[in-house]
């Protein structure tokens, strides 16, 4: 996505985080400030359900290249 908010890639996934499908994140896919704002606090949260911590979410992307 290259951390764009309105990026959406070929198989529906959306957003700065890439939600799949981005209609999970309740989130305006658009480059605005709402959109912004929004998936940022959908992405951190996304982050401390499944790995607690953006430290071991960065270990977990770094070893598999995703998160």
């Amino acid at each position: 996505s290259g951390y764009r908010p309105d990026a959406i890639n070929e198989i529906g996934a959306g957003g700065m985080c890439q939600a799949y499908p981005a209609t999970k994140m309740d989130c305006p896919i658009e480059n605005s400030e709402e959109a912004i704002t929004c998936q940022l606090n959908w992405c951190t949260s996304y982050i401390e359900r499944r790995y607690g911590t953006p430290e071991t979410a960065w270990k977990f992307h770094e070893k598999n290249n995703w998160f």
